[in-house]
């Protein structure tokens, strides 16, 4: 009977996508979901004239700005951890690569975001803003999840 229970709690993710969103090595993926729905949530109902929720306000706005679209971004481009070729040796990518690089490419995004905006409408108002940009950090949240899947 051991035997069965230690199968059975060594799944295989190649055959089941399900499970493989279910299970803890897709965590990230699960917190910048939640993140991101905590973020909504603080925009539309906390009111910039409250200030004692306008600070939540502020905090969850700045991490879905400064660092969601880029953190999404960078595990879309380095899917696995051992995603850096230095010669001809794989490395891993540390945390604070990662999260440094997720900064600057938010901050790049962001950039061409607002130029693509102004030049395609002529104008851009936050509401736009935030919608395209949460958009685009479940997009590559979406493709990211879905290469670390296809390359177990």
């Amino acid at each position: 009977m051991y035997r069965i229970i230690e199968k059975q709690s060594k799944k295989d993710f190649k055959n089941d996508f399900g499970n493989y969103l279910m299970s803890k090595k897709a965590y990230w993926y699960w917190s910048i979901f939640g993140i991101t729905i905590i973020s909504i949530f603080s925009i539309i109902f906390i009111n910039e004239n409250e200030t004692q929720l306008n600070l939540l306000r502020q905090i969850f706005g700045v991490i879905l700005i400064i660092l969601l679209p880029g953190y999404s971004f960078i595990r879309l481009l380095f899917p696995k951890k051992e995603s850096i070729q230095t010669d001809k040796n794989w490395r891993y990518l540390k945390p604070v690569e990662r999260i440094g690089l997720s900064l600057i490419f938010s901050l790049v995004l962001i950039s061409i975001l607002a130029i693509f905006l102004n030049y395609l409408i002529g104008y851009y108002n936050l509401d736009f803003v935030i919608i395209i940009l949460i958009s685009i950090t479940q997009l590559f949240s979406a493709l990211a999840i879905f290469l670390e899947y296809q390359q177990l």
